[in-house]
């Protein structure tokens, strides 16, 4: 991850975006995704193995339930006001040749492992798909499913973290357009993943609202301090800074010397304002 990220020296994001610096995002996306790719097509590959042992588990165990099944039944109408011990024997001795409580154990969990499965790839299906078709036209754009499509499809860059979480304190809507965000996400969500924390650190994304901006920090998230800007950035910054310029926002990288949090403000009305202050408290667990 350290390779998308080299030094460079910080700067407040521009105002406007001329026409070849525009024309250029659709160069930059398809970038984006041929590094992504392999790392969706690993995330996707996961979860459907083991739905496909699953799958093949099920349906030998579906084989030997029904058999069993059968025995039973030709078993009860011989035991049909009869006592057999030696047939109740039989039917012992076929529970344990079908491990007939091994079954019953593992036939939920393997149910439940692909359904989780199931449910895996289609929000990674959708994130990516969401991803692709992010438009250039200006519109509103929710931040917290923005956000959440970052982390989906750069989750093979950051997944050795352990957790990325996201806490957006209420809805927030920008405006702006949505490729541009879903690009810059991207950027900020890598850097962050490089340089947040010690590495292996889990690392959280916090908004709250600060007047007429949302404030968005990537920090460990054991993180509670607010460390001082700094006049260097851990790594390129500068095309997230262009990528976001759309949407009149800032980006400042702050370090305490243990670890670098980013600071994403984004004006609510589209519009440039003052600096925000840092986010003081999460809201509510999305």
């Amino acid at each position: 991850m350290d390779q998308q990220c080299r030094s460079s020296s910080s700067g407040g994001i521009d105002s406007g975006i001329d026409s070849d610096e525009r024309s250029s995002f659709e160069d930059e996306r398809r970038r984006r995704l041929a590094q992504l790719a392999p790392g969706l097509a690993h995330e996707i590959c996961t979860p459907m193995q083991y739905i496909g042992d699953n799958a093949r588990f099920l349906a030998e165990a579906a084989g030997d339930l029904r058999g069993i099944l059968s025995w039973y039944q030709a078993c009860l109408r011989v035991l049909a006001g009869k006592r057999h011990p030696e047939l109740l024997e039989e039917i012992a001795a076929m529970e344990r040749k079908v491990d007939l409580e091994h079954l019953l154990a593992e036939i939920p969990i393997a149910i439940a492992q692909s359904l989780d499965g199931i449910g895996r790839v289609d929000a990674l299906a959708r994130a990516f798909k969401d991803f692709c078709e992010a438009g250039s036209e200006p519109m509103a754009v929710d931040v917290e499913r923005a956000l959440s499509i970052a982390l989906a499809v750069t989750q093979n860059e950051w997944k050795s973290r352990g957790e990325f979480t996201l806490e957006v304190a209420e809805a927030a809507r920008i405006h702006g357009p949505p490729r541009d965000l879903a690009l810059g996400l991207v950027e900020v969500v890598l850097a962050a993943a490089a340089h947040c924390g010690p590495p292996g650190a889990a690392i959280a994304v916090r908004g709250t609202r600060q007047g007429d901006r949302i404030e968005l920090v990537f920090s460990a998230a054991n993180s509670a301090s607010s460390p001082q800007g700094s006049r260097s950035d851990p790594c390129d910054l500068a095309p997230a800074r262009r990528l976001l310029a759309s949407f009149a926002a800032s980006l400042e990288a702050r370090t305490d010397g243990d670890g670098w949090t980013f600071h994403l403000a984004l004006p609510l009305n589209g519009q440039a304002g003052p600096a925000a202050a840092p986010a003081r408290s999460p809201g509510a667990r999305r």
